[in-house]
């Protein structure tokens, strides 16, 4: 039994201003060939549990090649081309080395592409003009993928993230790892169905050791022990892409049994439409979320501007909640990170123990507030 892996990942927000350039896939991960395999063995990633469920399991890989980038504007078609060649060719010369029983792949499930809102179906497309259409191939999964049907026909089977903060990627690689001989050895034939909800649910709401989530999360699991489901994933997808597949979704799949996937994934979109409210935010004005921070008794207080997170693409140069603290004559406050080079030169320019003075933050978009002028003295 020989598997080819390796795959491509990215977080992509339509409201980002700065596109994703094949350049910043060289910045944060790739390998390739049997780099992939040294690189990745023993780390706790989607590429590190492919590796050690096929060695639990008595199989051969053959690595093709894997690259990601931080999230941030659509996949520019020059990188999106580029990285599914490179994928591509990576297969091409593992057929080449000797037959494939399957491919595993790392994706993300909300890459959006110059060349297509679902980045994730291009990418498989091409796969399936190389290894063909009928074989055996398992798609890993971030749990905020915008998922569309073209994606889940495509492949054999998608796992997702159970998870959210995202601590179990290695878990779903190692159980892909499992199921694939179950797949090729096993003689199992996946039959997986999506039921999408017509709803985009708030990232602070999705958290899984919280409710409404820790409930879905139950079910799902309770569900995953009935005879016959492969697997069950939950996707509350990605708020940040304003593209049609944004809404969440549910993707049940069971060995030949087409009826029993969709009615089990029916229920538990329909238990999620039940308990809809639930994941709607209902954060308070930044001014009383200040006072309330300065009126408490005891810190520290966190508050976080979700809008500016650069784990979703934002540039995270925001300035509304720093114009709040400086108004509302907050002290013993902290405001971090603005991401602004400018303002870095000013300040090695200026040199530590010197005052400065800067036009702060807020110049990648119109979305994060407007620069602040304010003065300080570089610490270090």
């Amino acid at each position: 039994m020989r598997i080819a892996i390796g795959g491509i990942s990215h977080e992509s927000s339509t409201f980002a201003t700065v596109p994703t350039r094949l350049d910043d896939f060289k910045l944060r991960s790739g390998a390739a060939g049997p780099e992939l395999l040294e690189r990745f063995e023993g780390t706790k990633t989607p590429i590190g549990g492919f590796i050690d469920a096929a060695r639990v399991a008595n199989y051969e890989l053959a690595p093709t090649t894997f690259a990601s980038a931080t999230p941030g504007g659509p996949v520019t078609a020059e990188a999106t081309e580029v990285l599914t060649g490179q994928l591509v060719d990576g297969l091409k010369a593992a057929l080449a080395d000797g037959p494939l029983d399957g491919v595993m792949l790392a994706l993300h499930g909300a890459m959006v592409s110059d060349l297509d809102d679902d980045g994730e179906s291009y990418i498989i497309r091409k796969v399936r003009e190389v290894v063909g259409p009928d074989l055996p191939l398992i798609v890993e999964l971030d749990l905020h993928g915008n998922i569309t049907q073209e994606m889940v026909d495509l492949v054999s089977m998608p796992v997702a993230y159970d998870e959210y903060p995202h601590n179990d990627p290695y878990e779903r690689g190692y159980e892909i790892g499992l199921l694939m001989p179950k797949i090729v050895r096993g003689g199992a034939k996946p039959t997986p169905a999506l039921v999408k909800i017509p709803l985009i649910s708030s990232l602070q709401r999705q958290h899984s050791y919280a409710e409404p989530m820790l409930s879905v999360k139950h079910l799902a699991r309770d569900m995953e022990n009935e005879r016959g489901v492969l697997n069950v994933s939950y996707l509350p997808g990605f708020a940040w892409a304003d593209i049609a597949p944004n809404n969440f979704s549910i993707i049940v799949t069971t060995d030949d049994d087409p009826a029993q996937a969709r009615r089990l994934a029916s229920q538990l979109a329909d238990y999620i439409w039940s308990r809809r409210d639930e994941f709607i935010a209902k954060p308070v004005s930044v001014d009383e979320a200040v006072l309330h921070a300065m009126q408490a008794p005891e810190g520290p207080i966190v508050l976080a501007d979700i809008g500016d997170n650069p784990g979703g693409g934002a540039p995270a140069d925001g300035t509304v909640l720093l114009e709040a603290l400086l108004r509302l004559g907050a002290t013993n406050a902290v405001a971090v990170p603005i991401n602004d080079p400018e303002s870095v030169e000013r300040a090695f320019a200026a040199g530590a123990g010197n005052p400065v003075s800067l036009h702060l933050g807020a110049k990648v978009d119109t979305f994060h507030g407007t620069p602040l002028d304010v003065s300080g003295c570089v610490v270090r």
